[in-house]
């Protein structure tokens, strides 16, 4: 897919729901804050002295983070890799993340080779295997090495591509609001003749005396035709003003 093409109309979304966009790059950019988390909650749980008693239920509330952050993670990679539904998004928006992601092969690759890092990260976490400081150093060195520049290009081809489309909406608005002054300006044209045309009928029924009366009607109806035409004009020039 050619980002500088227009999108296809089965792919289009609203761009003036800025909200929705950034919140949807946000869900992007936030895995590089998820997998620091994923480290931090499973060093709390490793950091335990030997011997020493963690209250469960402080353990079961690390695991239940754990746990959240590689869903949303996995949900987020879904959307990236297949255009699965993106958390919080429209099927449209979920797409276009999904066709901007499809361009960075290179980046998509790192970004879903952290996910299997993550999940061996939380299974050492909850077995308490003796591997998990070493699966710890991994994930963090995966993550600090590549994966966190990987993400940022991702979430700036999600911000350049929307702004291109941005920019490809903007300037098309420009041109049909141009089309649109031409042609209100031959239509005030065609009111200006009309309304003279009328004035000119007006002035040879008089001249005609009696016989010029029907011609009289017909001059009123032509002024008031004119007249309709500069309001109409008129209206739709204030109309494009305020859309300005």
């Amino acid at each position: 897919m050619d980002i500088c093409a227009p999108p296809n109309k089965s792919d289009e979304f609203d761009h003036k729901a800025s909200e929705s966009i950034r919140r949807a790059i946000d869900m992007v950019a936030t895995l590089r804050a998820r997998a620091v988390r994923l480290g931090l909650f499973s060093s709390l749980l490793r950091a335990q002295e030997p011997g020493q008693q963690t209250l469960q239920i402080d353990r079961d509330r690390y695991l239940a983070i754990l746990h959240d952050e590689i869903a949303t993670i996995t949900k987020v990679n879904a959307t990236l890799t297949h255009g699965a539904l993106l958390p919080g998004a429209t099927p449209a928006l979920s797409r276009w993340v999904h066709s901007v992601a499809q361009q960075k092969p290179e980046v998509l690759e790192i970004i879903t080779a952290m996910e299997p890092l993550n999940k061996d990260l939380l299974w050492v976490t909850e077995q308490k295997t003796s591997t998990q400081y070493a699966c710890f150093q991994r994930h963090m060195n995966f993550a600090r090495d590549v994966y966190f520049d990987a993400v940022t290009h991702m979430a700036d081809a999600l911000w350049s591509d929307f702004q291109m489309r941005h920019d490809l909406e903007l300037a098309s608005a420009t041109q049909a609001a141009k089309a649109l002054s031409e042609r209100l300006y031959r239509l005030e044209r065609i009111g200006k003749h009309v309304r003279l045309v009328s004035l000119n009928a007006s002035v040879e029924a008089t001249r005609a005396g009696d016989v010029g009366k029907g011609l009289i009607v017909i001059a009123q109806e032509f002024k008031s035709l004119a007249e309709e035409i500069q309001t109409l004009a008129q209206a739709a020039r204030g109309d494009m003003a305020l859309i300005s």
